[in-house]
């Protein structure tokens, strides 16, 4: 019992609350897309399943967030006692380095010269 507080323990709260939001929005994909039935167990995940969750929350949520997502839902794993390992995904690996080369960074060096040229495109 005192090792099961000391495991919750091991994450702060903050970061629980954070995981708290990835693994909903992680549930409620694999709902809305049919991926779990009594036939399909909802964990442990496969590689495709989370090329598409990270595919879909590309059009949505930054790369940052995407990596959060993801540590939520290996905790989820972690959690139920079904250690996910990103390492034996290299589809999953390629796919968030081309949704990471695929972003465009709002702050970045070339954002005013972006907005500037941009803003010739706007109404006024």
């Amino acid at each position: 019992m005192q090792a099961a507080h000391y495991i919750f323990q091991s994450i702060a709260s903050s970061t629980r609350r954070t995981y708290s939001s990835g693994e909903r929005h992680f549930i409620r994909f694999c709902l809305f897309h049919k991926l779990i039935s009594p036939q399909t167990p909802f964990l442990p995940t496969s590689e495709s399943t989370l090329i598409h969750f990270v595919t879909h929350l590309s059009n949505t949520v930054s790369y940052g967030t995407i990596k959060v997502y993801l540590a939520a839902v290996k905790n989820l794993h972690v959690e139920f006692g079904c250690p996910l390992d990103f390492s034996s995904m290299p589809f999953l690996y390629k796919t968030l380095r081309g949704i990471k080369s695929s972003s465009v960074l709002p702050n970045g060096p070339g954002s005013l010269l972006l907005f500037r040229s941009s803003a010739k495109f706007m109404p006024n």
